[in-house]
């Protein structure tokens, strides 16, 4: 799970790095054989300088919290990619619907509030500083945003019924 953690957040890090969202994230960007050495390392001293504190029971919540606030984020995700009707969206998942993904992501926020309220709070207003800040700098792109599809299903739906 560890190795698992380091990898992935080293790929993270060189993504973020990629697209210039985090200015001072640029430096992870440099890969050496399509590998993301630097994230690697980066993500290694963390993890080693998490492990020196001593006590897991520090770690645990912050942790816990973070990975409950992505599994959140990803269902509520794919609660509005299913309601705002995206034809590229077709998950493959055999139980999968938009009751499921709501639930899901209510679900985790409930948890994150019931074991540690104070971490819970922390973390949404990191998450909704970072969210803020990315949306403010992120560039123009061809696929619009979430608030353009919604408004782009709701019309289509109003549409198809005039018939």
């Amino acid at each position: 799970s560890a190795l698992a953690s380091i990898q992935s957040g080293s790929r993270l890090l060189q993504a973020l790095a990629k697209d210039g969202l985090l200015p001072f994230l640029k430096f992870f960007g440099k890969t050496w054989r399509e590998e993301p050495v630097l994230g690697t390392m980066a993500c290694v001293v963390i993890a080693t300088c998490l492990l020196v504190i001593g006590n897991l029971d520090v770690i645990a919540p912050v942790l816990t919290m973070f990975f409950l606030l992505t599994y959140a984020t990803t269902n509520f995700a794919t609660f509005v990619h299913t309601i705002a009707g995206h034809p590229n969206f077709r998950p493959r998942f055999v139980f999968f619907s938009w009751h499921t993904a709501l639930v899901g992501g209510l679900i985790c926020i409930g948890l994150m509030f019931y074991l540690e309220w104070v971490a819970t709070l922390v973390s949404i207003i990191i998450f909704i500083v970072t969210a803020a800040y990315i949306s403010g700098r992120a560039p123009d792109t061809d696929w619009g945003r979430i608030g353009q599809s919604l408004i782009f299903h709701q019309v289509r739906k109003y549409l198809l019924q005039l018939d």
